[in-house]
């Protein structure tokens, strides 16, 4: 079900971050095989605990099972003739930067920790290949048609091709009518080869250039086409098609190991890697991203994974605030994650009258918040809300001021709800 980085257009409005991920099964990218795959298949969801209700389990950070992953792997950026980037320095050429970028990448820590995690070896390989004038717009089969024309030759059975869409040009339906992107990158299977694409979008961190957006949403994309290559059977949390409320809500509001990180990164060598979700260091009970940075982490638990709510009525949920080190208030704003595109033709979102936080709608507005802080948000359903109907709420705390450009300052909880 993974295979898109989406930032919803609620979480743009407030913060334009490169990646914002989001499991979709309408781009659920599957292919007919699975060669060049490491790893026991992703297990499938428990089985129902509670026919007429979710399971009274304490919510916690999710644990990411093992999956079918590509173990040292290949990597293939692909660009356009003449591409260039914006830097401090000026322009400069893409296919220059994207190969020291990838070269920091195959030898860095950024790739050793990651790889240590989730056993993923040495990268085999890394190159730049330039293809022909890019032509037409952008959609599944011409960009698969690029890239395939690009590598000149049949795809290597254990490669992931990362393309990097020229300036101006955007995938077909992945922008708003304002111009602002609905997501950076995605990847995908589903035409043969292991594949993502990024693409340029902007970012409202000041300190984030148009490199440092390429970098941080195209290690995304390769991470994630190596770790889930053939979504989703891959390093990734797996939902409960049939009643998602005894599955974990986690799968569903972006379930692979990069996803879970979404806002989050490194500098390494003067580029910018997205961080990754580690079950070890969730359990450990603090940040759960890797590689490891000094920044304090800063997030809000709530009592339980998934709430019921009944048509027309109201739930409340406490959230409690927590850091790892002392931190100044941060702040927290709310919106329903899912559409029809996700959840698929069996189910049905359900639509969310309001978010309130102390009587502020977070999901326009900001909620304040410190750690040890409890606040109550009240989720209410429409009347017409039909049994079955979920959605999964992405919960995010975001530091006030910068803290600290290496490490990010928005963190993610997801809460589950649905009407019985």
């Amino acid at each position: 079900m993974p295979g898109i980085s989406r930032l919803s257009s609620a979480a743009r409005s407030f913060l334009q971050l490169a990646v914002f991920s989001c499991a979709v099964a309408a781009c659920g990218t599957d292919s007919n095989g699975s060669p060049g795959l490491s790893g026991d298949g992703a297990p499938s969801a428990e089985p129902n605990e509670a026919p007429n209700g979710a399971p009274e389990k304490e919510a916690s950070f999710p644990k990411i099972p093992s999956g079918k992953y590509k173990k040292s792997a290949n990597i293939v950026a692909v660009v356009t003739p003449g591409s260039t980037v914006s830097t401090p320095a000026g322009k400069v050429s893409l296919a220059t930067k994207i190969s020291e970028f990838l070269h920091v990448l195959a030898s860095g820590v950024w790739w050793k920790t990651i790889s240590a995690e989730y056993d993923l070896g040495e990268v085999a390989g890394h190159r730049v290949v330039t293809g022909g004038p890019w032509e037409g717009s952008a959609n599944e089969d011409s960009m698969t048609a690029y890239i395939r024309d690009a590598i000149d030759g049949p795809p290597d059975q254990n490669s992931v091709y990362i393309l990097y869409l020229p300036e101006g040009v955007f995938e077909d339906e992945s922008v708003f009518l304002d111009g602002s992107c609905i997501y950076d990158g995605r990847h995908s299977s589903r035409s043969g080869l292991v594949w993502g694409m990024v693409q340029r979008c902007g970012s409202a961190e000041p300190w984030l250039d148009e490199l440092d957006e390429l970098t941080y949403a195209s290690s995304h994309e390769i991470m994630e086409s190596i770790t889930d290559p053939v979504p989703p059977s891959g390093i990734v949390i797996p939902v409960d098609d049939e009643t998602p409320w005894n599955g974990s809500a986690w799968g569903w509001g972006g379930g692979e190991n990069a996803d879970l990180c979404n806002g989050t990164q490194v500098l390494e060598k003067g580029f910018y890697f997205t961080r990754v979700y580690s079950n070890s260091a969730a359990e450990a009970g603090g940040d759960p991203c890797i590689p490891a940075v000094s920044a304090p982490y800063f997030n809000v638990r709530s009592p339980k994974e998934w709430y019921a709510v009944t048509p027309g009525g109201s739930v409340d949920i406490p959230l409690t605030g927590w850091s790892t080190d002392t931190l100044p208030s941060w702040r927290l704003f709310a919106y329903g994650s899912l559409d029809e595109d996700l959840v698929g033709p069996h189910h049905q979102v359900l639509q969310l009258n309001s978010i309130l936080i102390d009587n502020i709608d977070v999901s326009t507005r900001e909620a304040p918040i410190s750690s040890g802080k409890s606040v109550t948000m009240r989720v209410t359903a429409p009347s017409d809300s039909k049994s079955g109907a979920f959605n999964v709420i992405q919960v995010i705390s975001l530091l006030n001021t910068r803290y600290d450009e290496l490490s990010g300052r928005l963190h993610q909880w997801q809460i589950g709800i649905y009407v019985p």
